[in-house]
């Protein structure tokens, strides 16, 4: 049986007074040096323990949206790897949770996932689009300067480089794939 006393005790009179500002609740059996437990120690216990074991359970790992997108990519798609400080052009073959392989050449190479630093996609195209007007605008501007500027021998020098960059820059765009789009990049 429990009653329902105050702190708050008063020395004058019969002893303990009632506080209706602050009461507790003392048992009239305080727990024994035998190892009685109180039933809310017991079930305070319980429900942190339950609570642990739910908290610690395998929850299944998402999936990296970063590899989702690796993930989405079409097979014979020319990518850019990264792997251990190289790059490496090749054809996408095949790629899944674990791993991506794909054709260099001759050779096939195979990437486990993680050991891949990054993978860009391939724009040659591209390129050589973005890398025609820049070539042709330096080129006329090389040209245009020599023209207005002076003649002979160092004129001719400049013109032939005007023309050769006009004429040239698609294919440095082309090779040089510089507008290449990052599909994946590894978090560190």
């Amino acid at each position: 049986m429990t009653r329902i006393v105050t702190s708050a005790y008063s020395n004058r009179g019969q002893g303990r007074r009632y506080n209706r500002n602050y009461p507790e609740i003392f048992p009239d059996n305080p727990p024994s040096a035998t190892g009685d437990i109180p039933l809310r120690k017991v079930l305070s216990l319980l429900v942190l323990i339950a609570f642990a074991v739910c908290c610690s359970a395998q929850q299944p790992v998402a999936p990296d949206p970063a590899w989702q997108s690796v993930l989405a990519l079409h097979p014979s798609t020319k990518i850019y790897v990264r792997s251990g400080g190289h790059t490496t052009r090749c054809l996408l073959q095949k790629v899944d949770d674990a791993s991506l392989s794909c054709v260099a050449g001759i050779k096939q190479l195979s990437f486990p996932r993680t050991d891949i630093e990054s993978i860009k996609r391939a724009h040659a195209g591209r390129s050589a689009l973005v890398a025609a007007p820049i070539g042709y605008a330096a080129g006329t501007a090389i040209i245009a300067m020599n023209e207005i500027g002076s003649t002979g021998q160092y004129s001719k020098a400049a013109t032939t480089v005007g023309v050769l960059l006009f004429l040239a820059s698609p294919f440095i765009g082309y090779y040089t794939d510089f507008t290449r789009t990052t599909v994946y990049r590894r978090e560190k």
